[in-house]
């Protein structure tokens, strides 16, 4: 027998402890009794790559939906049957136009703004692009959100140069407006603490670690609590909602606690992975509970900037990435 009562959580219904903020995922009981379940909302992401892909590597060679994957997009086989990829796109406004160098820059300056970018070393031209499409995105599914959109990059800005004084087109793809860049973010911690906790100064955050170990560990209470008010359904998908959040935390603090034993913690957060393969997933599983959570629904992040003198040598590749761009298709180089 099942009984039906009007009381529900609120929507935004959030867990609140010492110095921390951690929002649920959408549960039954955020349901009112008899009434519709809400529309599943679009959630988008922008990911760039710069220096562009192996054509042949990433392109299928056949179209409809019984396409065979390319080798670079082999890992997304489980997904395949959501996935559509577009070829034969071109960004013109990428191009030179006769303004001076500067191709680079250009290259992620137009990528979400569609508005090619002049060179800045003539004085009299000022910056002035257009709102990037994540933006425009943000402003219709994000307006309802904690945060709108968040914008995030694997590629530090230490990693590389800049062919002309635009170096700034280099570090970020989201326009906020025509004359606003959205400044991306690097550090895991800081990500992590935006979605899901208050922050605070540098001392406020060691002295937590220090005291609490999680800033999860403040809000357990709530949660036991909010359990009494859940079906068994809602309190398995909050227990593995949780333990995801957990998880995540974890490896940024273990990334940290190696950071920590010889430098003093800074303002601004550390705790970047030393391998790249565990940031650059650390750095999606936090957009992915950004998601699930429904904190936000729009993300931009950058897996390396124009010009990157990042190596990969985990899959073979011990050179600098841009200069081996360059190749041209010829083996010897």
């Amino acid at each position: 027998m099942a009984f039906i009562t009007k009381r529900a959580l609120h929507r935004r219904t959030f867990l609140r402890g010492l110095g921390t903020t951690v929002a649920l995922p959408l549960l039954d009981a955020m349901i009112p009794a008899l009434s519709a379940a809400p529309k599943s909302v679009p959630r988008l992401g922008f990911i760039y790559i710069a220096n562009g892909v192996i054509q042949d590597q990433w392109i299928p060679t056949a179209t409809g939906k019984d396409f065979e994957l390319s080798p670079s997009l082999k890992a997304l086989a489980p997904v395949k049957n959501y996935i559509n990829v577009l070829s034969g796109l071109s960004h013109l406004q990428a191009d030179t136009f006769g303004d001076g160098t500067g191709d680079h820059p250009r290259s992620s300056a137009v990528w979400l703004t569609g508005v090619h970018a002049y060179d800045r070393s003539k004085p009299d031209v000022d910056v002035r692009l257009a709102t990037s499409a994540d933006q425009l995105a943000a402003r219709v599914i994000g307006k309802d959100t904690q945060i709108p959109s968040m914008e995030m990059n694997a590629d530090l800005p230490t990693q590389g140069a800049c062919d002309t004084s635009d170096c700034f087109f280099n570090n970020t793809v989201s326009w906020r407006n025509p004359t606003t860049p959205n400044p991306a973010e690097e550090h895991p911690r800081l990500v992590f603490e935006r979605l899901f906790g208050d922050g605070g100064s540098a001392t406020q955050r060691a002295k937590r670690m220090q005291v609490n170990g999680s800033i999860l560990d403040s809000v357990m209470e709530e949660v036991h609590g909010l359990d009494t008010q859940l079906g068994p359904g809602d309190r398995t998908k909050l227990t593995e909602y949780m333990e995801s959040v957990r998880e995540i935390e974890q490896r940024i603090q273990g990334a940290e606690a190696h950071e920590m034993q010889s430098v003093e913690l800074p303002e601004r957060p550390t705790g970047i992975p030393e391998s790249f393969d565990e940031y650059i997933k650390l750095m999606y599983d936090l957009q992915a509970l950004g998601f699930q959570a429904d904190i936000t629904r729009v993300f931009t992040l950058m897996v390396c900037r124009e010009l990157s003198t990042r190596a990969y040598p985990q899959i073979g590749v011990p050179d600098q990435h841009h200069p081996v761009s360059h190749h041209r298709n010829d083996p010897v180089m």
